[in-house]
């Protein structure tokens, strides 16, 4: 497992009075990486035949990939004054752009001409976050297929849940938008795993 870096001090993790859970789902997201961005704002709509995802529970037997953590900022904060739902689909996103530069620090994992684009997102909001403090993003790959992998997300802050979320990624070749097949990479271990192997 990977670590990624970050800064703050989770003073900003309180319970919510109410307590209740939402959900909430985002489309594609907007990774930053270079030579990509096209890929990643916009998809082609071949890769919809792959089938829609399957958001994992958190007791799914998973493949820990990646650690982020990052700082909550104070303009990730809305009018009512905890974090918007919106920025723990950016968490997610950040500790996924970690994940590939991880795995290739040179292009982020797209010196071959192919790359992932999230068709599905989800997200489980269960505390609130508040500003001054940081997250734990950790990512789990679960649920490969030919083209397609799950991964999950589960945002902690001071030591208690805030989030857990899901997201579907779909290999794609850069050029013509087509899907292709998953990296030996990132498959080969999740095998590994479904055998009872250690990864």
């Amino acid at each position: 497992m990977r670590k990624g870096r970050g800064g703050g001090n989770g003073a900003g993790c309180r319970r919510d009075p109410v307590g209740a859970e939402r959900s909430a789902h985002a489309g594609p997201g907007h990774e930053p990486v270079a030579n990509y961005n096209r890929a990643f704002s916009s998809f082609s709509p071949r890769v919809t035949r792959d089938p829609p995802a399957r958001v994992e529970p958190m007791t799914s037997k998973r493949l820990p990939v990646h650690v982020s953590t990052m700082p909550i900022r104070w303009a990730d904060m809305d009018a009512l004054g905890h974090v918007n739902n919106t920025v723990y689909f950016r968490f997610m996103e950040q500790a996924r752009i970690d994940w590939l530069h991880a795995l290739d620090p040179a292009s982020g994992g797209h010196a071959s001409g192919t790359g992932p684009v999230v068709v599905n997102a989800t997200c489980t909001f269960l505390e609130p976050l508040r500003y001054p403090g940081e997250v734990v993003v950790r990512m789990s790959l679960v649920d490969p297929g030919r083209t397609s992998v799950g991964s999950t997300y589960e945002i902690d802050c001071g030591g208690r849940r805030a989030a857990e979320g899901a997201a579907k990624m779909v290999w794609v070749d850069v050029a013509t938008g087509r899907p292709v097949p998953l990296p030996d990479a990132i498959l080969a271990p999740l095998r590994a795993l479904a055998a009872g192997e250690a990864p």
